[in-house]
């Protein structure tokens, strides 16, 4: 399945989250459901000031990064799949630790499985039905690792009828606070990779493999007030480089 394709799949079912959980709102602010599953925090990432400014005044590596670590943030919908709209029954339980989650939508039935550990949790999200025109023979869509604190975790999302992940993804957050994150986006034509490292002073480094070969490799200081950056083609060679401010 090509990537927009997905991403439409992952929009359409991001949807049929939020309408269902906020069917039920009212402008009242209610307790967590205690029969569903524990969050998964996926914190967003905030641009730094200086990469924001820098990449309003039109620099290139500044706005590079500042998109790249946008995308990154797009990690933070995937862990609202891990939540079941009000009225998914919890239909079995394996042990005291593990549980198991169903609810059917437009003829698709959606399946939340939760494995505990004394540290993490593990989340199996298992589809059946036809769908987009596609049809899923009980597929995992996505698995999810997280300790328990979501300082730090592993997500697996799955294409239609495909066994290889189309995204994987794990984050970190040290005792230090620094924070590193990978990504990697499997498409037909090649693999989209982005390593970012942010530290507690919001200086930090970010290198993206593209899937045509092509890579950027960006640095910043303190806040993102200074950086430097730069891009080549896939086999190496010096495309163009710069600096901000």
């Amino acid at each position: 399945m090509h990537k927009h394709k997905v991403l439409k799949f992952l929009m359409i079912l991001l949807l049929t989250f939020f309408v269902a959980c906020s069917s039920d709102d009212d402008s009242s602010p209610t307790e967590p459901d205690e029969d569903n599953p524990p969050t998964v925090e996926i914190t967003p990432i905030a641009v730094p000031q200086g990469i924001q400014t820098a990449a309003n005044s039109g620099d290139l590596g500044a706005s590079t990064a500042a998109a790249f670590i946008n995308m990154a943030n797009s990690l933070t919908a995937y862990s609202y799949l891990l939540t079941p709209p009000s009225g998914a029954g919890k239909v079995s339980s394996y042990s005291a630790a593990n549980n198991e989650w169903t609810w059917t939508d437009g003829g698709v039935t959606f399946t939340l499985s939760l494995q505990e550990t004394a540290t993490s949790f593990t989340y199996t999200l298992t589809v059946n039905g036809s769908f987009e025109g596609n049809t899923y023979n009980n597929q995992v869509m996505m698995t999810v690792t997280a300790s328990k604190t979501s300082n730090s975790g592993e997500l697996y999302f799955y294409e239609p009828g495909v066994s290889t992940p189309f995204l994987y993804a794990e984050w970190d957050t040290s005792p230090t606070g620094t924070y590193s994150f990978l990504m990697e986006i499997n498409e037909t034509d090649g693999q989209i990779k982005i390593d970012l490292l942010l530290n507690p002073d919001e200086s930090g480094t970010i290198s993206v493999n593209g899937a045509d070969g092509s890579s950027w490799n960006i640095s910043w200081t303190s806040q993102g007030t200074s950086g430097t950056w730069s891009y080549y083609d896939a086999n190496g060679n010096l495309i163009d480089q710069g600096n901000w401010p």
